[in-house]
């Protein structure tokens, strides 16, 4: 059984979406990620980033595994298993376009190995792709973990969604998974990748400070009222949810905005776009936003030429207002 994946970036609402001080948008990416479970003779993984594996069981392959994505996603699949398949051995294979190897791009590839796996297995055991149901398995398995969820509803619903965070996982309460329309954008790869992990546990420690309340009231109503708006104004918000980012990284940690981004921003704004660095920051990614698919595909012969570029999935619903 084959399923396919995106990665996301996220456009606005990075950090505060975490403890639902604000919504998100986010959206998917072109490059995406396999998973594929098939009949074997022997349990087998195989994935560029936690490697090959067999073993005698499905449980025994799990915890062979340098993750624990398999470990914890196990207890969540095992019951919608009526007629014991998982119980004879079977194949999994990753194949991931959002990393190099074992170096990730900073497009959410754990979470789209999580969602994919859970996918996967859902085919395999011929149940409904019910995308919620998807969704909720795979944020009820790292419910230990800091985390959104944001890119798991980005990879279930495999759109781009105006996203809050639920309240409660199980039932699902007080979540908004809304699609929207975005402008046209690339995604322009910094070469760098840097653990957001530090950058999240400052802001867990931090976050009642006045200066993320602050940078929650100024994103909110940009993000409240970014799906309404035609595209001239969605790139306003855009841009002004940048300089928010930019005061609110000063305040958090500067590293979020290392010196190596600031070219990266002109040679954005020489071409016509509007910078907005992508999620925790300090590598990875930054979106480039343009008024017209025409503008885009000029600054991309430009940009291409010093950059490595991504794309998101599709052309998303750029209003013609």
């Amino acid at each position: 059984m084959h399923v396919n994946v995106p990665g996301k970036v996220f456009i606005m609402g990075e950090y505060t979406v975490m403890d639902r001080q604000s919504k998100a948008i986010i959206a998917p990416t072109m490059r995406r990620l396999d998973v594929i479970i098939t009949p074997a003779q022997t349990y087998r993984y195989e994935s560029s980033f936690d490697g090959i594996m067999e073993a005698d069981s499905l449980g025994e392959l799990a915890q062979k595994l340098p993750s624990n994505l398999l470990t914890s996603v196990l207890p969540y699949i095992s019951p919608l298993d009526a007629e014991k398949k998982c119980e004879t051995p079977l194949k999994i294979r990753i194949e991931s376009h959002l990393d190099s190897g074992k170096i990730p791009y900073g497009l959410g590839s754990s979470g789209a190995v999580r969602v994919g796996l859970i996918k996967a297995f859902m085919a395999y055991l011929e149940r409904p792709l019910d995308a919620l149901e998807i969704f909720q398995i795979a944020a009820l398995s790292s419910e230990k973990d800091t985390s959104s969820y944001g890119d798991f509803a980005v990879s279930s619903f495999d759109r781009a969604i105006l996203y809050q965070k639920p309240a409660t996982l199980n039932p699902l309460s007080h979540m908004v998974i809304d699609p929207v329309g975005v402008p046209p954008f690339l995604i322009v790869h910094t070469g760098e990748k840097v653990s957001s992990k530090p950058f999240v546990d400052a802001y867990m420690a931090r976050r009642d400070e006045a200066f993320v309340k602050a940078y929650a009231d100024a994103i909110n109503p940009l993000i409240d009222t970014f799906k309404s708006a035609p595209v001239e104004a969605q790139l306003a918000k855009i841009h002004a949810a940048h300089k928010a980012y930019l005061m609110f990284a000063e305040a958090l940690d500067p590293a979020i905005i290392p010196e190596s981004f600031i070219p990266i921003f002109v040679a954005i704004e020489a071409t016509g776009g509007i910078p907005k660095v992508s999620g925790a920051g300090g590598g990875d990614n930054i979106l480039a936003f343009y008024p017209t698919e025409d503008a885009l595909r000029n600054a991309e012969q430009i940009l291409v030429q010093t950059y490595p570029i991504f794309h998101p999935a599709r052309s998303l619903d750029a209003k013609k207002k």
